[in-house]
């Protein structure tokens, strides 16, 4: 709750408050210590896209991550013309203390607040996947991600 309050504060709340997203990005400077705000992927993947070409662009959705990681990261090296030589093993020690599921732990209100907070950022990551026909590995419509 602390997080999602810091990041309101800091960023106008889901809609955002800055006509031009990145101009003065990170909007304010506990951006960096609040993950909530950094997870807010729809204004950065706008601003990127206006550096790089669409093609230079893979999303790999965290949820294809955690259900399969073995399939997400082949698949992941063959987009990017590699070969994944060796079975691959899921890290059990990879962002220790931090939570590995999606809203199994937390109480109920709260992932409803996270959710509706994070629907517009979502929905202009999804916005952008398909006006750009950028890839995302795995294959997929969002619905099978979100």
């Amino acid at each position: 709750q602390t997080q999602l309050n810091m990041s309101a504060n800091c960023t106008g709340g889901q809609d955002g408050h800055i006509s031009e997203p990145h101009a003065d990005w990170p909007p304010c400077k506990s951006v960096y210590i609040n993950s909530i705000t950094q997870s807010m992927y729809g204004d950065q993947l706008e601003y990127w896209l206006s550096i790089f070409k669409p093609e230079q662009f893979f999303i790999v959705p965290y949820t294809s991550y955690v259900t399969d990681p073995g399939a997400t990261l082949k698949q992941t090296a063959e987009v990017l013309g590699l070969k994944v030589t060796e079975d691959i093993e899921a890290a059990s020690w990879t962002n220790v203390g931090s939570h590995n599921s999606i809203g199994e732990d937390l109480n109920p209100d709260l992932l409803e607040q996270l959710v509706d907070y994070f629907k517009t950022s979502n929905q202009k990551v999804y916005d952008l996947i398909d006006e750009y026909k950028l890839t995302v590995v795995p294959g997929g419509d969002a619905d099978s991600w979100t």
